[in-house]
Parts: structure tokens; sequence; C-alpha cells
């Protein structure tokens, strides 16, 4: 089985929904390739970047086949999370959040599709993952063409989440089996994505940004996917705000 696909797990579109398509085993789903793209921002930022990267290698069970790391602001990116060959770029001064997602989003998609690798796994610098989880349990969440997207989910912050305890409205979402479905936001939280799907929908550098570009997906008929019942907490977002957008 090559990396570019999952073989005998077939990928799921609008005219097949009653497709029963059995994941997780080490017969039909095997290792699966990704880059690994993170963004980090602000000075001083190498405390929370290392302890974020630390974590990382520590809760995924396959390191990336090539990494980016994109600092935007004066310093130097990082390296770490066991990849075999990376690249670090500095933008010098803080071009804002929209601007160097924008350029780490076309970046690390030109990376994977250059490289026949299939996934791409987008990380910030200042969250802390909690759990382990497998890259072959967030390719299954995205073996639907629909779904554009499998995060794994923080714990709740805004004032709306924390008063119902949770990020996702009960109703909300429809519960598959190791993964949710649901179509209220695209996320810049710890997610893989199809690098096929990076290059084809570029990330907008437009003022709000990741909003408007999440309700456009959904305009288009996508989904996204949250890895777990909804309600597990994978990672825990513990940095603060640095200006420009983040």
């Amino acid at each position: 089985m090559s990396d570019l696909d999952l073989e005998d797990v077939p990928l799921r579109t609008d005219d097949d929904d009653d497709v029963i398509v059995e994941v997780g085993t080490p017969s039909r789903v095997r290792e699966i390739s990704y880059v690994l793209a993170m963004l980090s921002h602000g000075y001083p930022h190498s405390a929370t970047a290392e302890e974020t990267l630390t974590s990382f290698s520590r809760a995924i069970d396959i390191p990336p086949a090539y990494a980016i790391y994109y600092h935007d602001g004066p310093g130097a990116a990082f390296a770490a999370a066991g990849a075999s060959e990376y690249e670090s770029v500095s933008s010098g001064s803080q071009e804002g959040f929209c601007v160097a997602t924008r350029k780490l989003w076309q970046r690390a998609a030109r990376v994977a599709v250059d490289r026949a690798v299939p996934y791409v796994f987008w990380l910030e610098h200042d969250f802390r993952f909690l759990r382990p989880f497998r890259v072959r349990d967030l390719a299954a969440a995205l073996i639907d063409a629909r779904t554009c997207q499998v995060s794994l989910m923080r714990q709740p912050i805004n004032y709306d989440e924390r008063a119902r305890g949770r990020v996702l409205p009960l109703d909300s979402f429809v519960a598959e089996t190791g993964y949710v479905v649901h179509d209220r936001y695209f996320t810049t939280n710890p997610s893989m994505m199809r690098a096929a799907f990076m290059r084809e929908c570029p990330f907008p550098d437009e003022r709000e940004c990741e909003g408007k570009f999440g309700l456009s997906l959904r305009d288009d008929g996508r989904t996204f996917a949250v890895l777990g019942d909804g309600d597990e907490q994978y990672v825990e977002h513990f940095g603060h705000r640095s200006g420009h957008g983040y």
C-alpha cells in the first residue's frame, strides 16, 4: 500500500452513503505519513514551543515524514518532534495570524504534494497534548470526501463554551466510530487535513480569516470531524494573545 491512499479503505462520496467501512485493523490501515506544520509567534516563545513539541512527540504514534516550523516574528523557529527532515523559517517581523497561517499553509501543502505525503498535521506552539492518539485514527475520520479536517478537542475557553461545559453543543454533531462529524467550525487548533484539500482550498489572509474560511467551507458542503466522542479532551491550549490576530 502506498502512502498516498488507504488502498482497501474506500473514499466515501455523496453517492455511496450506505457503504460500510471497516477501519482501524492493521491489515487494512497501515502506517500513514504526514507533514508536520507548526506555527509559532510572539517573543520569547522557546518555552512554549519546546513544551508543545515534546508533548506532541510523546502523544503521537508515528513521527512526521517532514516538518516545517514557521515563526512569525523575530527569533528562530524550532526543530523537534522526531522528523528526519525539516525546515525552519522566521518572518523576521510579525506579519499577523492570517498572513503567517496562509504562508505556512501554502508551503506545507506544496511540500506534502511534491513528496507524495497525503496528510498535513497542523500545530501551533502553545498546545499541550494530554493523551496518546494514532495517525491512522485521524486518517479514518477523513475517509468521507466531504470531511476536510479532523481536530483534537481542547478545553472550553470562550464564554459560550464555558457556560455549557463543552465546545460542541450536544445536538450539533453526528457520532461515528472513533470520531464525530459536525459543520460548526473550522479550526487552526491541532488537526490533520489532506494535503490535496489544502492545495485546493488556500487559507485566506483577510481579517477574521479563520471564521470566514470555515463559513465558506460549510457553504461548499464540507464538514469537520473531531477525534473521540466530541467531549474527550486531547489537548490543552495554554498560550496567550500576542497581537496581530493571535
